[in-house]
This record gives C-alpha cells, sequence and structure tokens, in this order.
C-alpha cells in the first residue's frame, strides 16, 4: 500500500473514531472519484454528514468546525501527490446563512494556499452585486488582492 494511502486511511479512521465520539459531524467516504486527473494524480471525495444543524449549539460542538458548513470536499493531488486543489461544497444551512455555495481553494508544490475562489448563490449576488470572489494570497506574506465578478463581468479589483 502507497504511503499516501496509508496515510490517507488512518486520517479517516480517526476522524470516524472522532465523529463517534459525540461530534456533530460524520465522515461518510472518502473515495477516489479519478486514479489520473488533470494534475496528473488521483482526485478524492470525501462526503459528510452534518446532524442536528438546525441548533446552533450542537454545531459549535463540533470536533472539527470546518467541516460543520462543509458538505463535500473534493481534493486533486498532482503526480507526486501533493495537493493542487481542493473544492468544498457547503450545506444547505450554511449556504442559506451566508450566500456562498461552494469555494475552490488552490495551492503551490510547497503546499502554500495561493488563490481561493468563492462562488455565491443568485439572490445573494442580486443583494450584494457579486456572484464569484476571487483572492489572490501573496506568498511574501503581503496583503492578498481580492477581485469579485459578476457572471465573466470584472465588478471591482484592487488598484
Amino acid at each position: 500500500m502507497k504511503r499516501s494511502s496509508l496515510l490517507f486511511a488512518v486520517c479517516l479512521g480517526l476522524l470516524t473514531l472522532v465523529c463517534a465520539a459525540g461530534s456533530a459531524v460524520a465522515a461518510v467516504s472518502g473515495k477516489v472519484v479519478s486514479e489520473t486527473n488533470e494534475y496528473g494524480g488521483k482526485t478524492i471525495e470525501k462526503v459528510y454528514v452534518v446532524k442536528d444543524v438546525k441548533k446552533s449549539k450542537d454545531v459549535k460542538k463540533a470536533t472539527d468546525a470546518r467541516k460543520a458548513k462543509i458538505e463535500k470536499d473534493i481534493t486533486c493531488f498532482d503526480g507526486k501527490g501533493k495537493k493542487i486543489k481542493v473544492e468544498s461544497l457547503y450545506t444547505e444551512q450554511h449556504t442559506a446563512s451566508t450566500g456562498a455555495e461552494r469555494r475552490i481553494a488552490y495551492f503551490d508544490a510547497k503546499g502554500e494556499l495561493i488563490k481561493m475562489e468563492k462562488y455565491f448563490v443568485e439572490s445573494y449576488a442580486k443583494l450584494k452585486g457579486f456572484d464569484r470572489m476571487i483572492v489572490y494570497y501573496d506568498l511574501k506574506k503581503k496583503k492578498p488582492k481580492t477581485e469579485y465578478y459578476l457572471g465573466s463581468k470584472l465588478i471591482k479589483a484592487p488598484k
């Protein structure tokens, strides 16, 4: 078994144990959906079940708060097993409260976050005037650059 496969299995097992101990979140599956993606590596999909999200105190008690708002993660790796892209689909509850329906994070060869795209529902776009936001992160830790779009049209960009 490859080292990355073994590491994935161990992480999934630990997450399952934590969830079984009373957390509001449980990982249901983590499966390879593509052996060779556009980056030359595997694509892994993890689907989460969020229990009792109607009770905000239950969500706050979740062991992994990030997972309390995410329904599914789709992670793309390159041919060397390095994470390149993670697409996260938000839960209906999170989308209803924030307007965000998904995000895509991009990483460089060192694993540093270099770009984050966030997509919003139509009702949010009508209210705020944009349906997509892209944040570019400077690896020198300078202030990130943010652009706003409505469809393919650039609405606002930093000067």
